[in-house]
C-alpha cells in the first residue's frame, strides 16, 4: 500500500450534527487553492483517516478471537444468557470489521480526468463513509474490551 503524507490539510474541517450514529464533517478548503491541490488535500485526508484506523483491525481480529472462544465456553457450560451477550457483543465487533473492508473494497480512486466537482462530492462523502467506519471500529474496541474485562472481574470475584 502506498504511503501518504500529510502535507495536504484542508483550511479546516468543521464538525456537524451527529446524526444516527455517523459523524459528519464539512472540509473547507482553501478557495485561493487551485483545483489540484484541493483534491489532492481531500484526498490525502480521506486515506490517511482510513491510515490511521487500518492497524486497529489487528485488535478487532484479536477481539474477534476472544470473544468467539468466550461464546463456545459458555455454550459449553450450557449458560445461554452469557453466551447471547457475547454474541451480541460479537455482532458489533464483526460488524466494524465488515464495514472496514467494505469501505476498502468499494473505495475508487479518482482519476486525474474526472470532473472536479465530481470528485470533490464523491471524496466528501468517503470522508464521512471512512470517518464512521473509524468510529465504528473505535467503539467496538472500546467496547469490546470493556465487556471482556467486566466478564474477566466478574468471574475471578466469585
Amino acid at each position: 500500500m502506498e504511503a501518504f503524507d500529510n502535507k495536504y490539510q484542508p483550511e479546516s474541517i468543521e464538525k456537524g450534527d451527529k446524526a444516527a450514529g455517523e459523524a459528519d464533517y464539512k472540509v473547507v478548503m482553501n478557495a485561493e487553492e487551485d483545483p489540484v491541490t484541493q483534491r489532492a488535500k481531500l484526498y490525502d485526508l480521506v486515506m490517511n483517516t482510513h491510515d490511521e484506523v487500518m492497524p486497529r483491525m489487528t485488535e478487532i481480529t484479536k477481539l474477534r478471537r476472544t470473544l468467539a472462544q468466550a461464546i463456545r465456553a459458555a455454550k459449553n457450560e450450557e449458560n445461554q444468557e452469557l453466551e447471547e451477550k457475547l454474541k451480541k457483543e460479537f455482532d458489533k465487533v464483526e460488524s466494524a470489521n465488515k464495514g472496514m473492508w467494505d469501505w476498502m473494497h468499494s473505495f475508487k480512486h479518482p482519476a486525474p480526468q474526472d470532473p472536479q466537482d465530481e470528485v470533490m462530492k464523491y471524496l466528501e462523502e468517503e470522508m464521512k463513509k471512512v470517518n464512521k467506519v473509524k468510529s465504528d471500529i473505535e467503539t467496538a474496541i472500546t467496547d469490546g474490551n470493556k465487556f471482556i474485562d467486566d466478564l474477566r472481574n466478574n468471574s475471578t470475584a466469585k
